[in-house]
């Protein structure tokens, strides 16, 4: 039947006013999903952008008694959804913060950008998204350490599922800080303090997670792949992405210690996203690490909340760490009665040792393995330890490779050490035709450990990241990251045959980036390669270090 022209101006005018109606319902809906809960205090600061997209902002807690004098630990919360949903407003499911608050503890919770904003930012793999975010929220937070009296030293992550991940994954991260950057914010440090995570997933290797869980089909989406098959498929061509955003791929000696929280309904789960069959095999690996990893069940009503604020109370209020001091008769490595330490490397390990082992004033040379011989001279007389320096200037893996029988098999070591790769960046850069690939650089390294584990296969390996520091000839920043890049890539090698051969892994340009961050880099290295005294102490402290958590 005709209507009226009146009779539809009517409906027209309540159609208008059901949208409007339906607009104003939204409106509610979505400030009441942005809004904290009621049991939360009001944020300090609300909305801090650390970036320049929508998503990436943050909401600030400072705790009552940080002051300039006394900067405040903090907690830094970074929410769950897959990556998809979620928001930091989503905090009080997964932390008290009134609780850390009152501890003495300030909070930061972020936003970040989804997976479905990945492409429209050329962000692949879309993961790389809220994990970068992730990285760059905590070096902003750093970068306001004097403003908001944060103890950069005591940063701690915590996060529910996706979240979890993601703190997991800066747990266990080597250093993304760049020292280079004119960018302020990207020269501050992404290592953590500790991390207390709820249901989170801490590996993103689909090979891996069907080891673990047989019917479990979580991960697809962070790597662009319809589900989970397709994801399955195509491992070998995404390997490099998710060996560099899989959390275990990451862990190492020197890594901080955590705590995983799961719900008791989920034990046996083997399919879900949330199964704590992911944190029961991060746990044996890092038992193998002898790496601090907590697993534990809710134990009582609104553990969700109160488990990982415990956790984070406790490790971020604790006496200053042992492991930040200096080493110390308690902090010793253990060794047998007069083992053999053999330290084989290019000029940084070389540092002029004699060649004539009779003259014992000059057979260790001037590097950290005569500081290191020194120390635990000292403090472990008994020991009886035996020390030789194998270093040779100007050496590459490959040619380690060639005299690898003589200096390092037929040595008989106990303990091996393996400094290696900063002419095989330097010699492709002056000679082009000689460039060594990161593949060419693994086929010689793990020829050489081959050849050492096969000759005794109780070896003790450990091995560090070749390093570059921006001084002397490589201040300049077009040199130095024309050294930095290449050097970056053979660590991800050093990274990964050091998990695969079980060694101590040290992390030495991380240790240098860092070093960096309180002082001039030039106190450090003087040419862009070569440490100083201090330099060489820092190494030998963190070998220490490391060999003592081992």
């Amino acid at each position: 039947m005709k209507q009226s022209p009146a009779t539809i101006s009517r409906c027209l005018r309540a159609i208008g006013a059901l949208v409007l109606l339906s607009s104003a319902l939204v409106g509610v809906l979505q400030a009441k999903a942005q809004a904290h809960h009621e049991s939360v205090s009001k944020p300090t600061l609300s909305n801090v952008p650390y970036g320049t997209h929508e998503r990436q902002v943050l909401d600030f807690w400072t705790a009552a008694s940080a002051s300039r004098k006394t900067p405040a630990p903090l907690v830094m919360y970074i929410h769950g959804g897959s990556w998809k949903t979620g928001s930091k407003e989503l905090i009080n499911g997964c932390v008290d913060v009134n609780a850390l608050l009152k501890a003495g503890i300030s909070v930061v919770a972020i936003n970040y950008r989804y997976v479905s904003h990945a492409g429209a930012d050329g962000v692949v793999p879309p993961v790389k998204a809220p994990l970068d975010d992730a990285a760059r929220a905590l070096q902003f937070v750093r970068s306001k350490a004097d403003e908001w009296h944060v103890d950069k030293e005591r940063i701690a992550v915590t996060g529910e599922s996706a979240g979890g991940c993601s703190a997991l994954w800066l747990a266990y991260h080597n250093d993304m800080a760049d020292a280079a950057s004119s960018d302020p914010v990207a020269r501050e440090s992404t290592r953590v303090f500790c991390a207390g995570v709820r249901v989170p997933q801490t590996s993103l290797d689909p090979k891996q997670m069907r080891e673990w869980m047989p019917r479990v089909g979580y991960g697809g989406h962070a790597f662009g792949k319809r589900n989970f098959q397709a994801f399955l498929d195509a491992r070998e061509e995404l390997l490099p992405w998710i060996e560099a955003y899989s959390p275990y791929a990451h862990l190492s000696v020197d890594d901080p210690p955590v705590s995983l929280y799961y719900n008791k309904y989920l034990e046996k789960d083997l399919n879900g996203g949330h199964s704590p069959q992911f944190a029961f095999n991060l746990q044996k690996r890092c038992k193998e690490l002898e790496l601090f990893c907590d697993v534990l069940y809710d134990r009582a009503p609104g553990y969700e909340e109160n488990e990982a604020t415990f956790y984070l109370i406790k490790m971020l209020t604790a006496p200053e760490d042992t492991a930040k001091s200096e080493v110390s008769g308690k902090d010793l490595p253990a060794f047998k009665q007069g083992a053999r330490l053999v330290f084989i490397g290019d000029s940084i390990t070389d540092m002029k040792w004699g060649r004539n082992e009779k003259d014992r004033n000059h057979y260790l040379g001037h590097s950290y393995v005569f500081l290191l011989a020194a120390r635990l001279g000292v403090d472990m007389p008994g020991a009886q330890l035996d020390f030789y320096n194998r270093g040779i200037s100007g050496n590459t893996v490959s040619d380690l490779r060639k005299r690898w029988q003589k200096d390092a098999v037929d040595m008989k070591p106990d303990i091996l050490t393996i400094l290696i790769g900063t002419n095989d960046v330097g010699t492709g850069l002056r000679n082009p035709d000689r460039t060594v690939t990161p593949a060419a650089f693994e086929t010689d390294y793990r020829h050489i450990l081959d050849a050492s584990r096969k000759a005794n296969p109780d070896l003790r390996l450990v091995l560090m990241d070749p390093f570059v520091l921006p001084t002397g000839r490589l201040k300049p920043t077009d040199a130095y990251r024309a050294r930095r890049d290449p050097t970056d890539k053979l660590r991800v090698v050093v990274a990964k045959l050091a998990r695969e051969y079980n060694a101590v892994h040290i992390k030495t340009q991380g240790i240098f980036d860092a070093a960096s961050e309180q002082v001039p880099p030039e106190n450090w290295i003087w040419d862009g390669v070569h440490p100083l005294p201090q330099g060489h102490e820092l190494i030998a402290r963190h070998w220490m270090k490391a060999m003592s958590a081992r």
